[in-house]
């Protein structure tokens, strides 16, 4: 399965968390896209996506909110997984 991880992450967590949850998928072929250097993703050759937002203010981050109500139609055909970090990583 082909699976693409969508993420926006202000402070590193989500993107953190984003290549662990690529560690954890060894029978797919997955790619990350981070929002913040490419907002727009053309995913439509994946089977499944992944979309991580950071929480500020109790609201998910404005990119990962346009992503997905701007690929909405092509999203509700895909198997869709979200996540979310309310909280920085802290080394």
């Amino acid at each position: 399965m082909k699976t693409a991880i969508v993420y926006a992450s202000k402070h590193g967590t989500t993107q953190k968390v984003a290549e662990i949850i690529k560690s954890k998928l060894l029978n797919d072929e997955v790619e990350l896209f981070n929002l913040n250097e490419k907002p727009r993703v053309e995913f439509r050759r994946f089977d499944r996506i992944v979309i991580g937002s950071s929480v500020y203010a109790g609201s998910v981050q404005l990119k990962a909110r346009k992503f997905a109500e701007q690929n909405m139609i092509d999203l509700l055909q895909k198997e869709v997984a979200i996540f979310v970090c309310c909280m920085f990583f802290d080394k």
